[in-house]
């Protein structure tokens, strides 16, 4: 079962609130929605303007979540992420169909 901080990870980035934490001035302390998602950045809109955050030299919190995460796990698209998650069902138990 994935824990929040681990969903996040394999979700859809856009349209979630974001903070960054990044030892770049010009950058830390950015907030705000999430309107677009490519490899390598995240473009946040803070104060009605459009900024380009890097994610791998940056750390994230996002609504919801207490715990930040390091941009580096969230490389790539959402869609490729996906492709990684294992999800073990031998804990799953298959209902008895009764036959009458």
């Amino acid at each position: 079962m994935l824990n929040n901080l681990d969903h996040i990870k394999y979700d859809e980035l856009i349209g979630k609130f974001v903070d960054v934490l990044s030892s770049d001035q010009s950058i830390n302390g950015i907030s705000g929605l999430v309107i677009n998602e490519t490899k390598n950045t995240i473009h946040v809109l803070h104060n009605n303007k459009t900024k380009i955050i890097p994610k791998s030299t940056c750390n994230f919190t996002f609504s919801g979540i207490s715990e930040s995460i390091d941009g580096r796990e969230i490389l790539g698209l959402s869609y490729n992420r996906l492709s990684k998650v294992t999800v073990s069902y031998t804990h799953l138990t298959l209902p008895t169909i009764l036959l009458v």
